[in-house]
């Protein structure tokens, strides 16, 4: 799709895809938005708005104490 957005579009764009609960990749494929042209316009307006982020909280999925490995203090050799 060769449609161009303005930057308050990309950011209703990005509230779409966020309130879908589904992948980007997901939802880029089923709205017909490139993925590359997705992250990369992801990545300019979240610098954009705040310059010292450089991870968004997306990025991140916080896990279950159950799946997560038990901590050992002691090293293995």
């Amino acid at each position: 799709m060769n449609t161009k957005f303005t930057d308050d579009e990309w950011l209703l764009i990005f509230q779409q895809r966020t309130q879908s609960g589904l992948s980007v990749r997901k939802w880029c494929d089923s709205n017909q938005i490139s993925y590359d042209k997705y992250k990369y316009w992801e990545k300019k307006l979240m610098r954009r708005t705040d310059p010292e982020r450089i991870v968004s909280p997306m990025d991140f999925v916080e896990l279950p104490q159950a799946l997560l490995p038990p901590l050992s203090l002691e090293q293995k050799v």
